[in-house]
């Protein structure tokens, strides 16, 4: 048995009251109206956390502290999101 985390960020992933789902990774958070995407995008991630977010952070302005190798914030960190289709949390 190894021991050790297989991925290094939390997710978390909550209802929101229309019928999608609020996904936070690290401090990054994302809005999905689709279950098909968010379960492809999981898979995507899952398979290989380190190229999915090097993909990500190269494609979008990702604050500083959600940037591989950073410190966790305290507070609420970075607000990315994702078909954001008036998701209400």
């Amino acid at each position: 048995m190894e021991f050790g985390k297989i991925i290094n960020r939390e997710i978390v992933i909550s209802p929101s009251d229309n019928m999608g789902y609020v996904v936070t990774v690290g401090c990054g958070r994302f809005i999905y109206t689709d279950k098909k995407d968010l379960v492809a995008d999981l898979e995507a991630y899952l398979n290989d956390p380190q190229k999915y977010e090097n993909d990500y952070n190269t494609k979008q302005d990702t604050p500083e502290e959600c940037r591989p190798g950073a410190q966790p914030l305290g507070g609420s960190g970075a607000n990315i999101t994702r078909n954001l289709d008036a998701v209400q949390y």
